[in-house]
């Protein structure tokens, strides 16, 4: 069982660099029509609200750790970022 631990760990991290640019491609696409990369910033926060409101019983630790993609707020931040 130990020895998969190094590979799950890079597949995570694998996973998170792709979700980077896969945002990175929408803000692109975004700004090349005109639109405001924060408004997928807003749909973010909403998706997280709405997670936050479905498991407030139980505390999400090591969830970012295991994650797939990146945090959430990070996301958000970009966005907002590119938004300027």
């Amino acid at each position: 069982m130990l020895a998969g631990v190094p590979a799950a760990m890079l597949t995570l991290r694998y996973s998170r660099d792709h979700e980077r640019e896969a945002d990175a491609f929408a803000i692109e696409v975004m700004q090349r029509n005109g639109l405001p990369p924060a408004a997928l910033a807003d749909v973010l926060v909403k998706l997280d609200n709405r997670r936050g409101a479905a498991s407030d019983a139980e505390p999400e630790r090591g969830q970012d750790f295991m994650s797939t993609h990146p945090q959430t707020q990070a996301r958000i931040d970009a966005l907002r970022r590119a938004g300027k």
